[in-house]
């Protein structure tokens, strides 16, 4: 890779490039980053600033996502995050997102497909799609409630298929076959959290 920008230490001042280009930061990314074109990303820290990005992307981040991060990709995101993430994420294309720890803060679909891999709990907000053809895959490690899948079921996805480690309900398909509910989400939930509650960083 030719890297446009290789840096061993945080990134503390702004980067904007117009076209495709590969960014390296050996830190944590304290400032935007905006690519106007194909980008491929890795932080080996946390992200505490916005990544602007357009076409098809790559981001690789080893730390967090902080409650100051947001990513905009205007097309296609793969995105690797190696803790927590907090911020805003999102892309208008198709994406697939692997967040290796807990995600809270708002997580944006894309068209005509996002899948989104959570090893920890999910609490985000996930907000009805741009486009209503749109299918959500979710595979979540940990706790995701009954009241987050209703609300996704509502959110007019074309579809929502969802595998759920913990959850406040008993282990089981749902909804129900008996449930009255229009439904255009299916979700399993594999083990009853006693308590009902996410788990605490």
């Amino acid at each position: 890779i030719g890297w446009a920008l290789f840096q061993t230490q945080d990134l503390n001042d702004p980067f904007y490039i117009d076209g495709k280009a590969s960014v390296y930061i050996a830190g944590d990314v304290n400032k935007d980053i905006e690519i106007a074109g194909n980008a491929i990303v890795h932080i080996l820290g946390d992200l505490n600033a916005t990544l602007d990005l357009q076409g098809i992307c790559e981001v690789v981040i080893a730390g967090n996502l902080t409650k100051d991060a947001t990513i905009i990709c205007d097309g296609q995101l793969e995105l690797f995050v190696g803790g927590n993430s907090e911020g805003i994420l999102g892309s208008t294309g198709s994406s697939t997102l692997i967040i290796d720890g807990n995600a809270a803060g708002t997580l944006q679909t894309g068209a005509p497909a996002t899948t989104l891999t959570i090893t920890g709990d999910l609490t985000a907000d996930i907000p009805p799609p741009n486009n209503k053809d749109t299918i959500l895959t979710l595979n979540i490690a940990g706790y995701a409630s009954t009241a987050n899948m209703l609300d996704l079921n509502a959110a007019g996805f074309t579809r929502v298929n969802a595998t759920i480690g913990l959850s406040d309900a008993p282990p089981g398909l749902y909804p129900q076959a008996q449930s009255a509910t229009r439904t255009t989400a299916r979700w399993v939930v594999l083990e009853q959290r006693d308590d009902g509650s996410p788990q605490s960083d």
